[in-house]
């Protein structure tokens, strides 16, 4: 992957810095990897909203994410956004956050949303996680991040690719995840905060 470059370094170094490394593993990994396709023309417009939560507890965080998918359905010039919760420490916790997320906002067909955490880990059943650790990084980021989609940008890809893309650029992910160099796993693993560790 490329490394930022100057004109990059000067925004990130006036940005919150959990935002700064959100920007540079989106940059680096997520697009630099080819992960989402369909990102890498957001990002390389530099169109991506980054919200950084002050949130303390799920339920502030709950209403931070209501408000924020309701400025994006207010203000259609923000294509997608990434919020990111500091406040969130295992994955446990983001599960169940994750869970509320679903449950208590409004249903609406307007958005999806992504969960990405720093222990992030697969279900390959109901039960079961992956035996593969390097499947997890899927959905592995710097910070517990929750990533907004306009449903009509997902609709558009399926159209153009075909009803069943997203589940092939999961298998394709997992492909490329699972096949890394020893160069490439240290730089991707290098976003997983040491400070969180790795939960049992």
């Amino acid at each position: 992957p490329n490394p930022p470059t100057h004109v990059q370094m000067a925004r990130m170094i006036s940005l919150p810095p959990q935002v700064a490394r959100t920007r540079q593993w989106m940059d680096s990994v997520v697009v630099g990897m080819r992960l989402c396709p369909f990102a890498v023309p957001l990002v390389k417009r530099d169109t991506v909203s980054y919200f950084l939560s002050m949130s303390t507890d799920e339920d502030e965080a709950l209403d931070e994410v209501r408000v924020r998918a309701s400025l994006l359905s207010s203000d259609t010039s923000i294509p997608t956004e990434v919020i990111i919760l500091p406040f969130v420490k295992s994955f446990k916790q983001f599960f169940t956050f994750m869970s509320r997320v679903g449950e208590e906002l409004p249903a609406t067909p307007e958005f999806q949303f992504v969960a990405f955490h720093p222990q992030w880990r697969t279900l390959e059943s109901t039960t079961d996680y992956t035996s593969d650790p390097w499947k997890n990084y899927t959905n592995r980021s710097p910070y517990p991040s929750v990533h907004i989609l306009r449903q009509k940008d997902i609709d558009d890809v399926l159209e153009k690719y075909g009803n069943d893309y997203i589940v092939k650029l999961l298998d394709k992910n997992v492909h490329t995840l699972t096949n890394l160099s020893e160069q490439e796993q240290e730089h991707i693993h290098s976003f997983t905060l040491p400070e969180l560790g790795e939960e049992e």
